[in-house]
């Protein structure tokens, strides 16, 4: 609902009439990504998919693998569809590898590649629904999982992320950034029912004389901040599809390429997606000792906390682009770089106690400065003083 409002907003503030947009709504609570996919694709036996174990496909209970499909697309093929938004996936969470650390890394929910785990499933759910519709060009978004939405299983968050990323793998594939803009409340509502507390909420058992907002609905699993999800969405499709403007970015700050310089990390961001825009740094909570997930910097195998310097990459006076407007730096604070991390958490931006104080959505430091996109997370090995692997989300 949000994407075809951000759609026809934009065509009215371009003096348009929008075109009528319907919207086919085809969902079922708490399901598996492997009920969504032909039993004949999940189990095939050159393309067919694995579980993170190298396994066969997970297969729950209460639904046969296959049955959604069956039921709830396989219907609508004879249906012309301008594109597919997949939101999926907290039920599949469970099903990645467990490191032992902190935070998962690559890799732990599904490599394509090998056929394994989330990565595989995403790919899959591609390449079979455009074969149904007989559509090898069919637009096809995915909707990164907000913070709060793990089901237990905050540590795989980040690399859940990444394993949703694989769909880009296929040409005209989009992810809309969502680790930024979970419910501002989530894992608690100490304050969210108080009438002047931000971004309140209404009790879900529908409580007399509470607050007239939003409420929640089985928790912060559904966040109630679609707003910048849908936003999101349509500015990723109209990318995809031409309706955009040339310049326009195609996506968040991604990373390129890293290295140490001295004392610094240096991040160096894709220019070809980033259009006219450039990367905006506020500075991260890191640099005034206030907890932050937001960039870490491994030395040897410890993870700590980087504080990423502010920046502005226009002009203040003319407005043109400053010569450092894909790249933003870091402080560093040992010798041994051998990883960088940014975003890779649950909930990474959320530097406040969550019981006192809501966590502002899109509260990242890195972002675009006009279009306010947040930088995707990644992943990054470094090797030699530079990045020798990236994953991203």
């Amino acid at each position: 609902m949000y994407k075809r409002q951000a759609l026809t907003d934009v065509e009215r503030a371009a003096g348009r009439d929008p075109a009528p947009l319907g919207l086919v709504h085809s969902s079922w609570g708490g399901t598996i990504a492997e009920m969504w996919l032909p039993y004949a694709t999940l189990f095939g036996a050159s393309a067919g998919c694995l579980n993170t174990t190298g396994g066969p496909p997970y297969q729950r209970k209460d639904y046969a693998n296959g049955a959604l499909y069956n039921g709830m697309v396989r219907p609508w093929v004879n249906y012309s569809v301008a594109g597919v938004l997949w939101y999926q996936g907290e039920n599949n969470l469970f099903q990645c590898a467990d490191d032992g650390g902190a935070e998962n890394g690559p890799g732990a929910c599904g490599v394509l590649e090998e056929r394994t785990g989330y990565a595989c499933l995403v790919s899959r759910l591609v390449t079979s629904w455009r074969e149904a519709w007989g559509d090898a060009t069919l637009p096809f978004g995915v909707v990164e999982l907000a913070g709060g939405t793990s089901e237990g299983f905050s540590q795989s968050m980040g690399a859940f992320r990444h394993a949703q990323a694989a769909v880009k793998a296929h040409a005209r594939t989009f992810v809309a950034a969502g680790h930024d803009v979970g419910d501002p409340w989530s894992g608690s509502e100490a304050r969210c029912h108080e009438p002047d507390a931000p971004y309140a909420c209404q009790r879900e058992d529908g409580s007399p004389n509470d607050t007239p907002y939003t409420k929640f609905f089985m928790g912060s699993i559904h966040p109630r901040t679609k707003k910048w999800v849908g936003d999101r969405l349509a500015f990723a499709y109209r990318a995809l599809v031409g309706a955009a403007p040339d310049a326009a970015p195609r996506a968040g700050p991604t990373l390129a390429g890293c290295r140490v310089d001295g004392g610094s990390l240096v991040l160096a961001f894709d220019e070809a997606l980033l259009g006219d825009d450039g990367v905006r740094a506020w500075p991260s909570a890191a640099a005034s000792g206030a907890p932050t997930d937001a960039l870490m910097v491994r030395y040897g195998d410890a993870w700590r906390a980087a504080a990423i310097a502010p920046q502005r990459p226009f002009d203040e006076k003319n407005g043109t682009r400053l010569a450092n407007f894909a790249s933003t730096t870091a402080a560093l604070d040992g010798d041994n770089v051998t990883g960088v991390r940014y975003g890779w958490a649950d909930r990474p931006f959320c530097i406040v106690d969550n019981a006192l104080e809501p966590c502002a959505p899109n509260g990242g430091p890195l972002m675009l400065a006009k279009n306010l996109l947040p930088a995707l997370p990644f992943w990054a090995e470094v090797a030699g003083g530079e990045c020798a692997s990236i994953s991203s989300a």
